[in-house]
């Protein structure tokens, strides 16, 4: 979840869907954290998140690993 900070730290309102109480609101669609950053809104992201975030990245990457199919085991049959 990312907090929205308006300019306006007194705006009580609804920008782009999400709504603003005392010039903050929270959000967690990538999307609109990345509209509210280029127009000129401060976004802190949640620290928890971040990290989930890149341990999830590295768990797709790992999931991608495949072994090849029918190889024989080095092992010796009896």
């Amino acid at each position: 979840m990312a907090k929205i900070k308006a300019p306006n730290e007194e705006y009580n309102g609804i920008s782009a869907g999400t709504y603003f109480v005392n010039g903050e609101a929270e959000t967690d669609n990538p999307h609109l954290i990345e509209w509210f950053k280029e127009k000129g809104y401060e976004v802190e992201m949640n620290e928890v998140e971040e990290i989930e975030e890149t341990q999830g990245t590295e768990e797709v990457e790992e999931s991608k690993e495949v072994e090849e199919p029918n190889k024989k085991s080095n092992k010796s049959k009896k």
